[in-house]
């Protein structure tokens, strides 16, 4: 049996941390974040503040996007992270991309701050770029403000659908 001083001992790493600090390189300014992005997630989101992308405007599926719309009015942040990272990737697919890099362009052109680093981590890293996921945030929280908590707003359709005949009673 072990005594109170070993075992204080045996746990003493996982108090000080000495576990969870990382390896590799120091971040240096020329390096980005620490996980080696160009842009850290503050910044990627005020880049996508000022992009002229209109929700109305591109072809992505309101209802899709609702899903983060309405994570973000319940306001809980995990679920609105987690909206966004598996929201992304099918709105990016589905049309999103092309005006993204389209907007990114025009951004860039007209000097807005991380404009060029953004078109960069599109190109690079596609729907899994934060550029791509901070888009999508900002355009769920433009359709949330637009439809006000309407679903139809949303892209949600009426059930039963207007013309199709009722069940004869």
């Amino acid at each position: 049996m072990r005594s109170r001083s070993q075992l204080q001992r045996l746990d003493r790493p996982f108090q000080t941390g000495h576990f969870r600090r990382r390896a590799g390189k120091a971040r240096t300014p020329e390096s980005g974040t620490a996980s080696g992005a160009a842009m850290t997630v503050a910044e990627a989101e005020r880049l996508a503040m000022q992009l002229d992308l209109d929700v109305d405007d591109i072809g992505i599926c309101h209802a899709c996007l609702s899903f983060v719309s309405m994570a973000i009015d319940a306001g809980n942040p995990h679920k609105i992270r987690g909206a966004v990272q598996s929201m992304t990737p099918y709105l990016w697919e589905e049309g999103l991309a092309l005006p993204a890099r389209m907007a990114l362009g025009r951004a860039r052109q007209r000097g807005v701050a991380n404009a060029a680093e953004g078109l960069r981590d599109v190109e690079s890293n596609g729907a899994r770029s934060r550029t791509a996921r901070a888009i999508v945030r900002r355009l769920g929280a433009d359709l949330s403000a637009k439809a006000k908590g309407d679903l139809l707003k949303m892209g949600f359709q009426p059930w039963p659908p207007p013309g199709l005949s009722q069940r004869p009673t």
